[in-house]
């Protein structure tokens, strides 16, 4: 049941590939949790916080999306507009008392990113970077600044660093250019 971020995961751009990779750390949290037999105690947790950061996160996406022209927009906000509401159903049926919701959740919540990232049927996230990239409107050498990955309104929650294991190996040469100001270039 374990599921890990890998570099075919990479959508070229780094805020985005770092904040994926946040969401996947805590997909593997659940993971882990309902492989110990604790999947019920951190998954009211767990779903909030993930409400919260994927907000944040198809927030940074979008404002990428509207600076840049990007084509696809309408699309790509309706498919985090659904996974709002999917998740939003996932959470009312935990508070509702749905245990199978573990697992279901688990499931969802890989499946998704899975998808969204990297599908050769969906892939926007890949489909965004690619004409980010393309069209000049990020530079391949900037790291995100850690407010970028974690704003503060949601580190108080935030899991554990250490728990991500998944750092970029190549942190030593950081450019100090703030990305998203770029996604604003034309």
């Amino acid at each position: 049941m374990d599921f890990a971020w890998d570099e075919t995961m990479s959508v070229g751009v780094r805020v985005f590939d770092a904040q994926h990779k946040y969401l996947v750390a805590q997909i593997r949290q659940l993971s882990h949790a309902l492989r110990e037999g604790s999947g019920e105690k951190v998954i009211e947790n767990i779903l909030s916080h993930l409400a919260a950061y994927t907000s944040f996160h198809f927030k940074t996406e979008e404002s990428y999306m509207l600076n840049s022209k990007y084509p696809e927009h309408l699309q790509h906000q309706e498919e985090h507009n659904k996974f709002k509401y999917d998740l939003a159903v996932l959470i009312q049926r935990h508070q509702d008392g749905d245990r199978v919701v573990n697992t279901d959740t688990y499931n969802f919540l890989r499946d998704w990113i899975l998808y969204h990232i990297k599908d050769k049927e969906g892939g926007h996230d890949s489909r965004l970077g690619k004409y980010l990239i393309d069209n000049g409107h990020v530079k391949l050498t900037t790291h995100p600044k850690a407010e970028e990955v974690i704003p503060p309104h949601l580190a108080e929650d935030a899991l554990d660093p250490e728990s991500l294991d998944q750092t970029p190996d190549d942190t030593e040469d950081k450019d100090t250019e703030d990305e998203s100001e770029r996604g604003k270039e034309e």
